[in-house]
C-alpha cells in the first residue's frame, strides 16, 4: 500500500518532532550536513535528512561528530521518554462487591488494583518517572458530584525498552448505600498518569472518556475529597 504525499509528509513531520534534535555532522571526507538526529546506537545514528529517515554508520563520521553524538545521546537518555504510542498501560481494579452493613442493600467494594505498563520501544527506556493511580466514584445522592475514592503514587526508576512491569496498589475498600439512608460513592472510573522526570505528563489511561480532558487537574486531586464533573474542588 502506498501512502499519499500528504500522509507521508505528516508521518515524517511527526517522526521529526518526537525527540529529534538538529545537529551539524561531518563525515571523514569533510562533508558537513545539518540533520535532525533521532537515535544513536552502538554503531549507527538515525537521522531525518531532506525529509527522509537515514541511517549512517558512526564510523563514517569524524571523531568530533561521533563525540558530539555520544554526549547528546547520554544526556538525552537520562530524561528520554518513549513515544506515547509505545507505552501501553492497563489498569486492573480487581474489584469485588459484597453485601455488608446494617441494611440488605449496603455494599462494600473491595479493591486490589494493579497497573501493567509495557514499554514497547525498541531502544528508549523509561527513567525517573512517576505513576499516579486515581480511582473515582460518583455520589449516590448526586451523580454530578465526583469523589476521589483512592489515590496512590509510585516512583518508576527504570523500565527498560522492551520490558514490562506491574505496580500493585495497597488494597482498600469503599462502602455505599443506594437506598434508605443513602450515602457514599459508587465506582465510576480511574486514571493512570505517567509523568516524566521533569514532571510533564507523558501518557495516560483514563476512563470514562469525559475525564480525559481534565488530566491537567488530576495531579492536585486529593483522596477522599469531592469535585465537580470538571474536577474543580467543592
Amino acid at each position: 500500500m502506498k501512502l499519499s504525499r500528504s500522509l507521508l509528509a505528516l508521518a515524517l513531520a511527526l517522526l521529526a518532532t518526537t525527540h529529534a534534535v538538529e545537529m551539524e555532522l561531518t563525515n571523514k571526507a569533510g562533508v558537513t550536513i545539518r540533520a535532525d538526529v533521532r537515535e544513536v546506537s552502538d554503531h549507527q545514528v538515525t537521522l531525518l535528512f531532506n525529509g527522509r529517515q537515514t541511517v549512517l554508520e558512526l564510523d563514517a563520521l569524524d571523531a568530533a561528530s561521533q563525540k558530539k553524538l555520544e554526549i547528546w545521546w547520554a544526556e538525552f537518555q537520562k530524561k528520554a521518554m518513549p513515544d506515547p504510542d509505545r507505552l501501553q498501560i492497563e489498569f486492573m481494579a480487581n474489584r469485588r462487591v459484597a453485601t455488608k452493613g446494617g441494611d440488605a442493600d449496603d455494599r462494600m467494594q473491595e479493591y486490589s488494583p494493579e497497573i501493567h505498563i509495557d514499554n514497547r520501544s525498541a531502544s528508549i527506556p523509561v527513567r525517573n518517572a512517576k505513576v499516579s493511580m486515581l480511582v473515582f466514584g460518583k455520589s449516590v445522592l448526586n451523580s454530578s458530584i465526583i469523589g476521589l475514592i483512592w489515590r496512590e503514587d509510585f516512583d518508576l526508576a527504570l523500565l527498560e525498552a522492551g520490558h514490562q512491569t506491574t505496580l500493585r496498589a495497597q488494597p482498600f475498600h469503599n462502602s455505599y448505600d443506594r437506598d434508605g439512608a443513602a450515602f457514599g460513592f459508587m465506582y465510576s472510573g480511574y486514571a493512570v498518569l505517567l509523568y516524566d522526570a521533569d514532571g510533564q505528563l507523558a501518557t495516560h489511561s483514563v476512563t470514562p472518556v469525559w475525564l480525559e480532558k481534565h488530566t491537567g487537574k488530576m495531579e492536585k486531586l486529593k483522596k477522599n475529597k469531592t469535585y465537580t464533573r470538571n474536577l474543580d474542588p467543592l
